[in-house]
């Protein structure tokens, strides 16, 4: 019974571990440069951020390939379809943002990777 109740903790504590690691966060000054490397190139990168009315908005940026020419190398509100947000370059794996806005702060992903949290002060 000691055993098996000891068994219990451990995987508990495990599972609490392993369930509780924190997503990388970044913290950048208004108008300075925001840069964040994904594991691999990526196609498409969302973010999730708060627009000047304080409504949570979901952008995506389309990385520009042969295929898609007409329809990449901008934010767009996956709502109402305009184009939003800033300057963003794409090089090899890392987003460059080279001046952020307070409007920048949120949560920012490319398919199947980690999500990072950007702070703007």
């Amino acid at each position: 019974m000691t055993r098996l109740i000891f068994v219990i903790l451990l995987v508990s504590i495990i599972h609490n571990v392993l369930g509780s690691v924190a997503r990388p966060s970044l913290l950048v000054k208004v108008g300075e440069k925001l840069e964040i490397t994904f594991y691999k190139t990526p196609e498409k990168i969302t973010r999730i951020v708060r627009n000047e009315n304080d409504e949570e908005e979901v952008q995506v940026f389309t990385v520009c390939n042969e295929s898609n020419k007409t329809k990449c190398g901008y934010w767009e509100n996956t709502e109402t379809k305009k184009k939003v947000g800033p300057v963003t370059n794409i090089d090899g794996k890392k987003m460059v943002i080279p001046k952020v806005g307070l409007l920048d702060a949120g949560e920012y992903s490319a398919k199947s990777t980690t999500i990072y949290t950007v702070h703007v002060e």
